[in-house]
Formats: C-alpha cells, structure tokens, sequence
C-alpha cells in the first residue's frame, strides 16, 4: 500500500473503533456469547453457541469439545457480568476484544464466582454478521 492508501485504511478502521452501531453489535455478540456458553454447558447441548461462533473455526471446535466434556460432569455455569473493555480493528472486517467476563460456577453443592479475561478475534462477515473465531486468556 501507498503511505496515502495506507492513511485511508488507517482512518476507516479509526471509525469503526468508533462506530455506536458496530460497538454495539460487538456487545451483543459477547453477551449473546456468554450467556449461550452457559446454556449449552447446562444443558450439555452445543446449540445455544452456533449464532456467536464462526463455523470450523478455533473456537467453535475448542468450545464444542468443551461442552461435551462439561456434559458428563455436575457443573452448572451462570454469566454475573461481561463487559467488553476494548476494541481493535485489524481490518476492515477483523478485530481483537477484550473482556472482563464473571461467572457463578455451581460444582455439586459448591458455589464460586469466578473473574475471567479474554482476548476473541472476531470476524466481519459479506453480510455484516459478527462472529468470534479464537479466544485466548488474557492477563
């Protein structure tokens, strides 16, 4: 790219980090995330996360292993709070969040509230679809 192309990309991604409607979509795909994690390793049915996954990426096959192995133990999981704290566009339609996730963790009669931080790689789809395609912890 040209410094003059590469000033555009830099602008376009510097609004996306700005754009309401997008933030807000980005929101939406975590929480809709979290709270489908929690109902599928409920239940032990993979289901509730198809509309938050990218299909065949690193993360639909890391949480699909998951919930299956949740399944056989006596663990219940239930979202207290997720906040996204940050969003960096590395393409037009890439980016990397990062969140303050807290969840009550019922294992038998035992009860813990457990504070995670992630970092998800999120795809923008043709249509305008979000999805995460990796999550990693985050320190």
């Amino acid at each position: 790219l040209s410094e003059v192309e590469d000033m555009k990309h830099q602008i376009k991604l510097k609004k996306k980090d700005n754009d309401y409607a997008v933030l807000e979509k980005i929101d939406l795909l975590v929480n809709t995330y979290a709270n489908g994690l929690c109902e599928a390793v409920n239940t032990g049915d993979f289901r509730p996360l198809k509309g938050s996954l990218y299909e065949g990426s690193s993360i639909y096959n890391t949480q699909k292993s998951y919930i299956a192995n949740m399944a056989k133990q006596d663990i219940y999981e239930y979202v207290d709070d997720v906040e996204v704290n940050s969003v960096e566009w590395t393409s037009e339609t890439t980016c990397i969040i990062s969140t303050t996730e807290i969840y009550t963790i019922y294992e038998g009669t035992n009860r813990r509230t457990q504070s995670f931080r992630y970092k998800y790689d999120v795809v923008e789809t043709s249509d305008k679809q979000l999805f995460l395609t990796s999550i990693k912890k985050s320190f």
